[in-house]
């Protein structure tokens, strides 16, 4: 193991120097990033960190376990710090003690890197031992201290993105961002004092030991899991000066000056770092483009009367080291489709236009151009109904298509564009509703029913707090053989607001009302809501409208005994 590991010392000591420059901006939100974690594990120059591709008995057979470093080296008397030991042949069923006291949680992660948590021990440092089941051992000594003094340490990090780069070769790669928390030292305006960020790239699959290190700039301050509370700080970096190859990079930060890092892969510090989720670098001839994001951007509902003026459809595309910068991506074929429900967008029975390029818009980075817009004119037919729409991009010259909706390249009439065609003089119909709840009533001769629930979405009307401005509800009931619009309908009153696809968005309106006493007998029952105080309606049935327009099959069943 040893040899293999020298071997690609001298392999790394055969590519040129790495230069790095450093980049500002700001990377992608992550709003999932957190604002305190416990102490991770990272390591210290020379340490042996672990390698993609090592089971965890890949290298057991034959020999003891040998264990080469514990990082962090200290922490708390009460214990529950996340360390990462570091070493070889480590077997699957390998425990971990600290002065003959277990650690917990422990995960051997390959036959290099054991992960666990410290068990509580008074003060002062303490031998650190990894056991077989077969009584081989290994054990550094002193390799733990516990030390309660309030010494702040990192305690987590990440390397947030990118977190794969193709670039040519001597190409400048990035800026790549990487995140930091440190108790009491990260939150709030500004860098945290005494913290250290760096950038490491080294040949593919090689030790981050032996990668080279530059120092990386403090961007910007970011949320961790508290909306507003700016915990962690961002560190930017660049990468140039490669030659031809697969590379692996990573973050790593420090708060004694380089005395000891903590180390960050893509997951985070918290399971200690592995090899195989550090970001990886291509450096060689580019890729042949391809389309990696599309989506309608504008509008994702459209009403018009039945043979009105066309209406304008805005989508954006983004194709790598193609649209990223001012101008057309060249090469880039962009076209608008209207359709009918049920058939798929690349089958008969869609039209397509051609769109325009009309300006560079930002994708995750802002300022980075990253995206193209382009715009079309969509056709409004002479037939009323409802008729989804999409866009698709092609980057050679239409052999292929990517088909996009409103939430991406990947196309599903639920979330394609909505065109509604209406008879002339009558308003918009609203965007989507159901009969929410219950499904069916038994009621006695006479009597009101329990409660029934109805849910509306209009654009820019039903999303916030209160009811919709203009939105009238109805529940109705009648003979399931007869045309809804002859039932009898009870207006319905604006109940709770609640939310829509995204957790908190309150995009959907409630409403509620009772069936009124009726003659015994079976009947069908729905919603119905309107946008034009009444001149037309939007039938709403148990699966909603985002699955077709109204179907009997889907209406509640009201049983009057």
């Amino acid at each position: 193991m040893r040899g293999r590991r020298n071997g690609r010392a001298r392999a790394t000591a055969a590519w040129a120097a790495a230069w790095l420059v450093f980049g500002a901006g700001c990377s992608p939100a992550d709003d999932g990033a957190p604002d305190a974690r416990d102490d991770g594990g990272g390591f210290e120059d020379g340490d042996v960190p672990a390698e993609a591709g090592d089971a965890p008995d890949s290298e057991t057979s034959g020999s003891g376990p040998r264990l080469a470093s514990v990082s962090p080296p200290s922490g708390p008397t009460a214990g529950g710090t996340l360390v990462t030991l570091y070493g070889e042949n480590f077997a699957a069923e390998a425990v971990a003690t600290f002065d003959g006291l277990p650690c917990t949680g422990l995960v051997v992660h390959t036959a290099r890197r054991i992960t666990c948590r410290t068990p509580a021990h008074a003060a002062g440092a303490v031998d650190v031992t990894v056991a077989h089941p077969d009584g081989r051992s290994a054990t550094l000594a002193a390799a733990f201290e516990y030390d309660d003094a309030a010494t702040p340490r990192v305690n987590w990090c990440i390397l947030h993105y990118p977190t794969e780069l193709w670039v040519e070769p001597d190409a400048t790669a990035g800026p790549i961002y990487g995140r930091v928390y440190v108790e009491s030292v990260t939150p709030g305006a500004g860098r945290g004092e005494g913290v250290r960020g760096q950038v490491g790239v080294g040949l593919a699959g090689s030790d981050p030991a032996d990668w080279a290190w530059a120092e990386a700039t403090y961007n910007v301050d970011v949320d961790g899991i508290v909306p507003g509370d700016r915990a962690n700080d961002e560190y930017a970096a660049s990468l140039v000066g490669r030659a031809e190859g697969d590379y692996s990079y990573a973050y790593r930060f420090s708060l004694d000056d380089g005395e000891t890092w903590l180390l960050c892969d893509r997951n985070g510090s918290e399971d200690g770092f592995d090899g195989a989720l550090a970001g990886i670098l291509h450096v060689g001839p580019a890729p042949r483009p391809s389309v990696a994001w599309c989506a309608i951007d504008r509008p994702a509902t459209a009403t018009a009367e039945r043979g009105g003026d066309p209406i304008p459809v805005f989508g954006r595309v983004h194709v790598p080291r193609v649209t990223v910068g001012a101008g057309a991506g060249a090469g880039v074929s962009a076209e608008l489709g209207r359709g009918v429900a049920g058939v798929a967008p690349d089958a008969a029975g869609w039209s397509w236009t051609a769109m325009t390029y009309v300006t560079d818009v930002d994708g995750l980075v802002p300022g980075d151009l990253a995206n193209d817009e382009y715009r079309g004119a969509l056709a409004v037919p002479d037939v009323v109904g409802e008729y989804p729409y999409a866009v698709r991009f092609s980057v050679d010259g239409g052999a292929t298509w990517t088909y996009c909706d409103t939430a991406g390249p990947i196309y599903a009439e639920v979330t394609a564009g909505r065109l509604r065609v209406t008879e002339p003089g009558t308003g918009p119909l609203v965007g989507w509703c159901n009969l929410q709840w219950p499904s069916s009533l038994r009621v006695p001769a006479g009597a009101a029913s329990e409660p029934v629930y109805g849910r509306v979405w209009a654009a820019g009307v039903t999303p916030g707090a209160g009811r919709g401005a203009g939105i009238r509800g109805q529940v109705g009931y009648g003979s399931p053989s007869a045309d809804p619009a002859t039932w009898t309908w009870t207006e319905a009153d604006f109940n709770v607001d609640v939310d829509g696809l995204a957790p908190g968005d309150r995009a959907n309106d409630e409403y509620w009302q009772r069936i009124p006493p009726t003659t015994p007998g079976t009947y069908a029952y729905a919603y119905r809501f309107t946008m034009d105080d009444g001149r037309s309606w939007r039938y709403c049935d148990l699966d909603g409208t985002a699955v077709g327009e109204f179907s009997i099959d889907q209406a509640g069943t009201l049983t009057v005994e």
